[in-house]
């Protein structure tokens, strides 16, 4: 936890931490993360990043290794552009 974080001491009904805990399962991210952007939506807040993993100017000069799972980029956002881990397999 950060200097920007909080903790809340919160009880729900088993029923929506089943659901919540089931969502967040499928799709590969942390409840924390799951909550958040919930709380984001419903209060109507926005926080945009952007994350950098390359450069255009590395796919341009052919160097397509390396890479990062689907399911660390999604706790940190949902919207992005990309490609492929060796992009160009037809050397």
């Amino acid at each position: 936890m950060n200097a920007n974080e909080a903790t809340f001491g919160i009880t729900i009904p088993s029923s929506l931490e089943v659901l919540a805990r089931n969502l967040a399962s499928k799709r590969g991210v942390l409840i924390y993360h799951l909550v958040t952007s919930a709380l984001h939506e419903f209060l109507h807040f926005s926080q945009s990043r952007i994350y950098q993993i390359s450069t255009s100017a590395a796919l341009v000069e052919g160097i397509h290794s390396g890479s990062i799972s689907s399911s660390t980029l999604l706790e940190r956002g949902d919207f992005g552009l990309g490609t492929f881990d060796g992009l160009d397999i037809a050397r």
